[in-house]
């Protein structure tokens, strides 16, 4: 299973990029039936979502990626305190981690996930962490 970061959405929403286009053909593929269960992201996700869009005056378009995630069928696994647990481990472990890359990593673990799809390079710091870049 591949874990979705907040980029990948917030780039296929987002103006022209080199990023766009991928972020938004991964999406339309996950679409496919057979593809859901190999896709999953987490409720922080959704919230940094929010929080930037919100932060900007875009509620809108936050609504709208929220709704756009949804509809994709994927697992959205909720943050538990075992996952915070986790977190807080990496975060001992790795000083460059940053506090919402830690969580993601803190369910990623908890739920035996070890591929995320992003361009966050801090990820990269995590040796059981393979990274995918659409």
């Amino acid at each position: 299973m591949t874990f979705l970061d907040a980029n990948i959405f917030m780039y296929a929403a987002g103006k022209t990029s080199p990023q766009k286009e991928p972020c938004e053909n991964l999406l339309r593929a996950i679409l496919k039936k057979s593809s859901r269960e190999k896709f999953c992201t987490n409720s922080e996700v959704l919230q940094e979502i929010l929080h930037r869009y919100l932060s900007i005056g875009y509620r809108d378009i936050a609504f709208k990626i929220i709704e756009s995630i949804y509809s994709l069928g994927i697992p959205i696994f909720p943050v538990d305190q075992n996952d915070l647990r986790r977190a807080k481990t990496l975060l001992q472990t790795y000083d460059n981690l940053s506090v919402r890359d830690a969580v993601h990593l803190g369910v990623m673990q908890g739920n035996g996930i070890v591929e995320i799809a992003t361009y966050d390079q801090d990820f990269s710091l995590v040796e059981w962490v393979r990274v995918i870049k659409p």
